[in-house]
């Protein structure tokens, strides 16, 4: 799941980092500053500023914000790893956040999600390879993973649900 931007400072400085490593035709994906992984029953899971990962109520976001919905395509995975999607983010529960980590990422091109240091959008990547053995950074253009490459990532499709309105069209 992929939030937008909450019109904080940091919400709009995270928004304009993104905005200089994007091609010119996905800018639009740079108003998503935040990144969770669903888990079901309305419940997300996610790593946000200053706090542990935990988990929390989608309605938190989407209440005041523009949600984005996305997923490995259901013909590519089989059913059990949707599940064991949410199973290897919930193992990660109550670890922190890396603020520094976040920062580093955004200025250094090539980085990889690091298990030790953890945000938002490298959280969603690492949970998702832990529990399908794929990569979301496999391509370098993937890198480094953040909210807004998580929205126009050619290996994710995007899910439509009623109370998510927001369309993002992938690069191909």
């Amino acid at each position: 799941m992929l939030v937008a931007s909450d019109g904080s400072t940091a919400g709009w400085l995270i928004e304009q980092v993104q905005r200089l490593s994007l091609p010119q035709a996905t800018l639009s994906a740079a108003r998503f500053t935040h990144a969770a992984v669903y888990v079901g029953d309305g419940m997300v899971i996610d790593a946000r500023p200053g706090e542990p990962i935990s988990r929390r109520s989608v309605w938190q976001y989407c209440e005041q914000r523009d949600l984005l919905l996305r997923r490995l395509p259901s013909r590519s995975i089989p059913p059990q790893h949707v599940l064991a999607i949410a199973e290897a983010a919930q193992r990660h529960l109550g670890e922190p956040y890396s603020i520094i980590e976040a920062v580093l990422a955004l200025m250094h091109r090539d980085s990889e999600p690091d298990p030790e240091r953890l945000y938002c959008s490298t959280f969603v990547g690492l949970v998702v390879t832990e529990a399908t053995d794929f990569r979301l950074t496999e391509r370098r253009e993937h890198r480094p993973l953040t909210p807004a490459r998580l929205a126009i990532h050619p290996e994710l499709e995007t899910v439509a649900t009623a109370w998510c309105p927001v369309a993002v069209a992938p690069v191909r």
